[in-house]
């Protein structure tokens, strides 16, 4: 039989059974970036072996590593990355068999220019003010509207938001006699827009005044398409070239309708005077930006009462050269000795034993807290109650027939008391007859609540004599 013979064994050779990674893809959390940047990737093993180790490198240069996680952080203080410059992130992993992957390809990323805002241009002109101890000084001043305010900084798709706000606190006059304290930080304009495009303000543009005299500052805020943002301030002083002067004027009643003129010697170009109906309360805008020499119709004018007449300059001011407010007071000698209540066309008046009270209620609410204190918070908004009784003779059934129509007349109304009101308001009727059929009286009892008029008052006279031509 055949014998089986064996060769020696041959040399060892060692076999390396692991594969490496799969080449990673490195993802960025931006292209342009400000403080910080998040490089991701996904972990593709050949071998079924964990990811041990990463590491990342900028411009060939090793600047991070981790260890099993997918991500890093990387922050420009920290890599000394410089604004404006561009660079190169690579990466490679290992796995837990001891393969690395080949290095990624590279992906750039930048980091964003530092924003800027700057006001580049304004309307403000230098102007040497003198004050009151002969001191002078230098001032950005503003002579006349529009504003007009460029700002650099947002480029074309930023954002551009440029505000006008009070620099000093103050007090000054309204002519509705409303105590108004400018305070600092107050916003009296605002607009935001897409762009650098340049920003005109105009008086109408206004939710505040600018003030002859006092201190304003604007302020340019620019935010860019990452995010950034930046601020200018430029303050400057109101000095409007055109000042008030005291206007003058007539106001005469005819058939308890007042017929008010305007006038001012030399007005200026674009002057304007608002119209102020003086009651018992507070004076009330019946017609704003009249022009002087036309004459114009008050509907409602208070019993006793009168009107403030005051000049607008074509930017809105009423103070005079010499720090005075710019309205003269007039009055009409209207002494009625009826109560007055107007609704849609028609009318009331109390002639007999008229009483009337009133009532104002604020908008008001009280907070206890457990230490003991309490503190009120107040709205603005304050709400006013009339009750009216008067007695109305049956033979004179004109006030009574026009009770009734007012009892159901679902709308404003105008109210006139003989002690000096004149306000808009709902009206509720309440009539009591006595059993006693030779009794010659109806009594009435009215209860009011006051509500915002529905616009001004006042109009141009030709318009309120077209109306009531109309009407007949």
């Amino acid at each position: 039989t055949a014998t089986e013979e064996y060769t020696p064994y041959s040399e060892r050779i060692e076999a390396n059974l692991t594969l490496p990674p799969v080449k990673p893809t490195l993802v960025l959390s931006d292209s342009i970036i400000t403080e910080k940047i998040t490089a991701s990737w996904v972990y593709e093993s050949q071998d079924g072996s964990e990811q041990a180790f990463a590491e990342i490198k900028c411009n060939g240069d090793v600047i991070g590593h981790c260890g099993s996680e997918k991500y890093i952080t990387l922050y420009t203080d920290e890599q000394g990355w410089e604004a404006g410059e561009e660079y190169e992130l690579t990466l490679v992993v290992k796995s837990a068999s001891g393969s690395y992957s080949e290095e990624s390809d590279p992906v750039t990323f930048s980091i964003a220019e530092e924003v800027t805002a700057t006001i580049t241009a304004t309307s403000l002109v230098e102007e040497t003010i003198t004050d009151d101890t002969g001191i002078t000084r230098t001032v950005k001043a503003l002579k006349a509207l529009p504003l007009t305010v460029d700002v650099s900084g947002s480029g074309e798709g930023g954002i551009l938001q440029v505000a006008v706000e009070r620099a000093e606190s103050y007090h000054i006059d309204r002519p509705d006699e409303s105590r108004f304290d400018g305070y600092e930080g107050e916003t009296i304009f605002l607009i935001r827009q897409i762009g650098e495009d340049q920003i005109s303000i105009t008086q109408e543009d206004l939710t505040g005044a600018l003030d002859d005299g006092t201190k304003y500052r604007i302020i340019a805020t620019v935010i860019d398409g990452i995010g950034q943002t930046a601020t200018a301030t430029e303050e400057f002083e109101v000095h409007w070239t055109q000042k008030a002067i005291i206007p003058t004027g007539t106001a005469t009643i005819t058939d308890t309708v007042a017929y008010i003129t305007p006038s001012a010697e030399n007005p200026g170009q674009g002057a304007t005077c608002d119209i102020y109906r003086l009651s018992a309360d507070k004076p009330e805008l019946v017609y704003p930006n009249a022009e002087f020499g036309s004459t114009y119709v008050d509907p409602y004018p208070a019993i006793n009462g009168g009107y403030r007449l005051v000049y607008r300059t074509v930017d809105g001011d009423y103070i005079t050269d010499d720090n005075k407010p710019a309205w003269t007071d007039i009055e009409t000698g209207f002494d009625h000795q009826k109560a007055i209540i107007d609704y849609g066309d028609d009318r009331v008046e109390l002639y007999y034993n008229v009483d009337a009270s009133h009532s104002w209620s604020k908008d008001f609410k009280e907070t206890h807290y457990l230490g003991g204190s309490i503190q009120g918070d107040w709205n603005a908004g304050v709400s006013r109650t009339t009750s009216i009784s008067s007695v109305v003779l049956k033979p004179l059934e004109t006030a009574s027939v026009g009770l009734r129509r007012l009892a159901v007349y679902t709308g404003i109304c105008n109210v006139r008391t003989l002690d000096g009101s004149s306000f808009h308001a709902n009206v509720e009727v309440s009539e009591s007859n006595p059993h006693d059929r030779k009794s010659l009286i109806s009594e009435f009892s009215l209860n009011i609540t006051r509500v915002d008029a529905e616009g001004y008052d006042g109009m141009p006279a030709e318009l309120w004599e077209e109306e009531q031509n109309g009407l007949e």
